[in-house]
């Protein structure tokens, strides 16, 4: 079984042959990959519950509802991932665009409540002077068993979005 094909949260069991990516899944051959997935609808899987997103960084972790039935941003998950976006240089914490957060939400329920990684969220400083990340508009991420590549493929299906890819 190729770990690409583990639901988030499954067990593994004795005997099983997992395969680890290191960061480098879209550059691995197929015949490497053992799944044969080249599209980004072949990841789709339905999460446990609707409007619940993981958010990853090296350190911390945080799990919850974003969004009411009606899709208004909950309070409490707008501080939250404000939090989790926070400046990595300063620990700055700056208000995150409630679209993002939406956007977000729907990636996650797209891919089953797979974990997202956070890279880079708010930043204070860029190169580019008219960067979203000093907005609260933008921020980086990976989701782990999705190749980057198709993960650009699928944020390129949304409407008014700007991806940035990092392969």
């Amino acid at each position: 079984m190729c770990s690409s094909d583990l639901r988030y949260g499954s067990r593994i069991h004795p005997g099983q042959v997992l395969v680890i990516p290191d960061g480098n899944e879209d550059l691995l051959p197929k015949a490497r990959t053992g799944h044969g997935k080249e599209r980004w609808q072949d990841y789709v899987e339905h999460p446990h519950r609707r409007g619940v997103v993981t958010l990853q960084t090296p350190n911390a972790k945080w799990r919850g509802l974003v969004v009411t039935r009606r899709g208004k941003v909950l309070p409490r998950a707008q501080g939250a991932i404000e939090k989790m976006l926070a400046s990595w240089r300063t620990g700055t914490i700056h208000e995150i665009d409630p679209r993002l957060i939406k956007l977000v939400v729907r990636m996650s329920d797209t891919f089953g409540g797979r974990p997202i990684r956070v890279v880079s969220g708010y930043r204070e400083h860029s190169y580019f002077e008219e960067s979203k990340h000093k907005v609260g508009h933008a921020f980086d991420f990976s989701i782990p068993g999705i190749p980057n590549a198709l993960l650009r493929d699928y944020l390129r299906t949304l409407p008014n979005v700007g991806v940035g890819y990092y392969p």
